[in-house]
């Protein structure tokens, strides 16, 4: 991740810290050569440091949810994550 890009994960987690709800990481990763299940690892790998800056910024753990998907299906970027705030239903 560039330090641009945690910069802007810093301030969104302080941002949505105070609403209710959920982040949902969803990371994609491109295959190259090594196929599937290279591209699920790197996406993994994506999305967990994506959390662990989150939770670094105090941003509460029980309140991350991480999606590791590899492979991109739907015509966006091949090599992304995608956060969401999804509220919680009560």
């Amino acid at each position: 991740m560039s330090e641009a890009q945690r910069a802007r994960l810093g301030a969104l987690a302080r941002e949505v810290a105070t609403r209710d709800g959920q982040l949902v990481l969803t990371a994609y990763a491109s295959s190259g050569s090594g196929g599937r299940n290279e591209a699920q690892r790197i996406a993994f790998t994506r999305a967990m440091h994506a959390r662990a800056q989150l939770i670094g910024e105090r941003f509460p753990k029980g309140r991350i949810e991480v999606r590791s998907l590899g492979e991109v299906q739907d015509g966006g970027a091949r090599d992304r994550l995608d956060i969401i705030l999804r509220q919680v239903r009560r």
